[in-house]
């Protein structure tokens, strides 16, 4: 499975890090790639997420963050 990332999720992503890079430029970098990670996970195992109540979309956890991630598979 091809990933892409939505401009919404993009601007999202970024206003994450822009807020974490305000007290740790590391762990903002860090939470990139824990976000990259789990694009690239799913590439190869779409099914790993939990089905959410929207028709087609899925959710995983971005851990050890609190943040989600959603996709759908097309």
């Amino acid at each position: 499975m091809k990933v892409s990332y939505s401009p919404r999720a993009v601007a999202q992503i970024t206003e994450a890090c822009d807020y974490i890079a305000k007290d740790d430029p590391a762990a903002a970098g860090a939470f990139l790639l824990r976000v990259e990670a789990i694009g690239s996970l799913l590439s190869s195992r779409p099914g790993i997420g939990r089905m959410t109540a929207k028709t087609g979309v899925q959710v995983v956890s971005l851990q050890p963050y609190r943040d989600l991630l959603f996709y759908k598979t097309l």
